[in-house]
């Protein structure tokens, strides 16, 4: 069996059945490290005592562990009802296999820590677009990517895209602000944002817009991210929850990315940032070498390998 970290009743399962399973981990933040804390999107105060070192950290998580014990009452009903032990940590613990750990992200954004499970093997991003670029050759998307002036590409990735707010419509005006030609990947096709040089489409694969990006505005999920530092290109991190404020925050960290809180997300502020990226050698730079490091981690090949060696 192999498990994201938000299936709660995988390692249930597990141990009922006495499977061996593999736990899939996406982001450097579920870690919780605290040699290297994770900005919390409900927190983000905590990074304040970063300087100070790890015992506050340590400190601060398990007062956290403490403060959601009683989330799991549920859980532990459930696993005394199975027979099974009814101590459980499914948020700290729990989500981690004892068997195998994948962290299925790059150590661009992240490196191995010392308090991360013994277990854990991290071979990098893995990479899907679920269909094959040939299937979107649109004219005016064709155009576009080959054209003289690189697109802007805005996107929000598969959950932010549900809510999108009023992202779009500010990343056109931004779009027009700057003349540059855009490409809104998740947005709607309304005759009102139909502009010159300005395409919206419901679905294109990241892999096909990214490398042809002169920056690319997205959420900061991590297939997302994976893509965009995979691309090579700038990019603008507009979060708006769960991981992707530390997946911006470590992007920012290492110089290929800047970083707009979703509230404060306007014309004036993504143009100067966007501007900003396009202009700067320094975050090209960076996204080249982030895209090279990238590209040679072995990813889908070694999870492939560890999954199949539990099977021994």
């Amino acid at each position: 069996m192999v498990a994201g970290e938000l299936v709660y009743a995988a390692p249930l399962v597990a141990e009922k059945l006495g499977l061996r399973w593999a736990s899939l981990i996406l982001s450097p933040s579920s870690f919780f490290s605290v040699y290297d804390p994770p900005l919390m999107v409900n927190a983000p105060w905590m990074l304040t005592v970063r300087k100070a070192g790890m015992f506050p950290y340590r400190s601060l998580f398990n007062l956290a562990r403490v403060g959601t014990s009683h989330w799991w009452n549920p859980v532990r009903e459930l696993r005394s009802s199975a027979g099974l032990r009814t101590s459980c940590d499914p948020l700290f613990k729990d989500k981690f296999s004892p068997y195998l750990v994948l962290a299925l992200f790059s150590t661009w954004l992240g490196q191995a820590q010392s308090d991360w499970p013994k277990q854990t093997v991290q071979p990098g991003f893995v990479f899907h677009d679920g269909t094959t670029k040939a299937d979107f050759i649109d004219p005016e998307l064709n155009r576009l990517l080959n054209s003289s002036v690189p697109p802007l590409v805005f996107t929000l990735g598969s959950t932010a895209v549900g809510y999108p707010g009023d992202f779009y419509q500010t990343s056109i005006k931004v779009a027009r602000h700057l003349g540059a030609p855009a490409v809104l990947v998740g947005a709607s096709q309304e005759s009102e944002w139909v502009a010159p040089n300005i395409l919206s489409l419901p679905y294109v694969p990241y892999s096909l817009v990214f490398p042809k990006a002169s920056v690319i505005v997205h959420q900061g999920g991590s297939g997302t991210t994976a893509q965009a530092l995979a691309s090579g290109r700038p990019m603008l991190f507009v979060p708006w929850g769960w991981d992707q404020p530390d997946n911006a925050m470590r992007a920012e960290r290492r110089g290929s990315a800047l970083s707009i809180r979703k509230d404060r997300y306007s014309i004036d502020k993504a143009t100067l940032a966007i501007d900003r990226l396009r202009t700067a050698e320094t975050f090209s730079k960076s996204a080249v070498a982030a895209a090279a490091h990238v590209r040679q981690e072995p990813g889908l090949k070694e999870a492939a390998e560890c999954i199949t060696r539990l099977l021994c």
